[in-house]
């Protein structure tokens, strides 16, 4: 019987790097691996094969929260909060979500989000050293998201506990986990009803009429979208800048290079996402519907892949020397960082949009802005489906 290692490969938060796949990735682009939830599942360790794991119809996403499906982090092990829709289903929601969710759109929330930076950078004290996190890699992007759905400035506070109890499923009981759930549930419902009553220039209300106009929205189905995105969108958003200012702030000659060329803010921004490492286990595992040849091998059915984005994105064959961070790297906005496929992120550009105003706020405010600190003294959060710093200290 052969032993089967374990993932994640990556046992250490503050790790930039997967050295351990990048060994296996030696004798191939797949590897067999034992989950920590111990199911067996193959790791896709090449950008193809990752690539093929998101955007092959042939894959599902929603079947991994079947119970007799691969599970891959405790996340998945925990007790669905919303529930998964049919692919027929989602198709149709996911229709109606990209109505309201287009580039365009997103787009002209940029000078509501480049004040909102402003407003929290101007909060920045003079006393030094100053948590960037805490300060300002929090507040942001919760607030941007409470005020791109419409909800009252007042209630803005209680999403980040909500949000930091369902996304850390290893640091809180599942007891609290599901109280958070029921108590964000039950605050998307109130807040429906409110916009239906009073509509107001905002998604939830786009989400209403569009419904309203195609009858392919049932008012369950907005609200579980809307606490989807705000909880998911929040979560990834802070930690994805997190990491990729800190990894951006290590570099200080990187970060003085981007002050001299704000002009490289949009690509340093797709870099910065391809070269950091955001989660430990990858993108979500995806479940084979028919039996699959991927990277030479047969993945049957019921199989999982978990496609392992972050040593995607060291694939030589895609990225030239991809060790190293090159803020002026054209085919950086090839990065798998917002998935793809069915399931690509429909808040992307909100995102992009989002990290260019804080990366070009930062840099034109701060132009020495550095770490406090050594980037061996950073303290780590451990037990998330994604990485961050607890705190980053900065001083300038």
């Amino acid at each position: 019987m052969i032993e089967l290692p374990l993932f994640p490969f990556v046992l250490r938060e503050a790790d930039e790097d997967d050295p351990i796949a990048l060994k296996f990735r030696e004798s191939g682009p797949l590897v067999r691996a034992l989950t920590e939830e111990g199911t067996e599942a193959w790791v896709a360790l090449t950008y193809e094969t990752a690539r093929q794991a998101i955007t092959d119809p042939r894959f599902s996403r929603p079947a991994a929260f079947e119970a007799e499906s691969p599970k891959t982090t405790p996340a998945q092990a925990t007790p669905e909060m919303l529930p998964k829709l049919k692919k027929e289903d989602h198709t149709r929601v996911r229709r109606a979500m990209l109505k309201a969710l287009t580039p365009a759109a997103q787009e002209r929330q940029r000078p509501a989000i480049r004040a909102l930076v402003e407003r929290f950078l101007d909060g920045f004290g003079t006393s030094r050293p100053v948590d960037l996190l805490a300060a300002f890699l929090t507040p942001l992007p919760v607030t941007m998201i409470c005020r791109l759905y419409g909800a009252p400035e007042q209630d803005w506070d209680p999403f980040v506990r909500w949000a930091d109890h369902i996304q850390q499923t290893t640091s809180f009981t599942a007891v609290e986990i599901m109280e958070s759930a029921a108590e964000l549930q039950k605050y998307g419902e109130d807040l429906v009803r409110a916009k239906r009553a009073d509509p107001g220039d905002d998604f939830t209300s786009d989400l209403i009429r569009i419904g309203e106009e195609t009858g392919g929205l049932t008012n369950e189905e907005i609200v579980q979208n809307l606490l989807l995105i705000l909880v998911a969108a929040n979560d990834a958003s802070l930690k994805e800048m997190a990491v990729c200012f800190t990894a951006l702030l290590k570099r200080p000659d990187h970060y003085a290079w981007l002050v001299r060329h704000p002009e490289h803010v949009p690509t340093a921004v797709e870099e910065l996402i391809r070269f950091s490492r955001l989660s430990r286990s990858g993108l979500p595992v995806r479940v084979a519907q028919e039996d699959v040849e991927v990277g030479g091998r047969l993945v049957r059915k019921g199989e999982g892949v978990i496609p392992l984005h972050h040593l995607a994105h060291r694939d030589p064959e895609v990225f030239a020397d991809p060790d190293r961070l090159d803020l002026t790297r054209q085919e950086a906005g090839r990065h798998l960082g917002f998935g793809g496929g069915a399931h690509y992120c429909t808040g992307a550009p909100l995102a992009r949009v989002m990290m260019q105003e804080a990366l070009s706020g930062l840099t034109t405010r701060f132009p020495t802005l550095r770490l406090a600190v050594p980037w061996g003294d950073l303290e780590w959060q451990e037990g998330g489906l994604l990485r961050s710093p607890k705190a980053i200290p900065v001083q300038w």
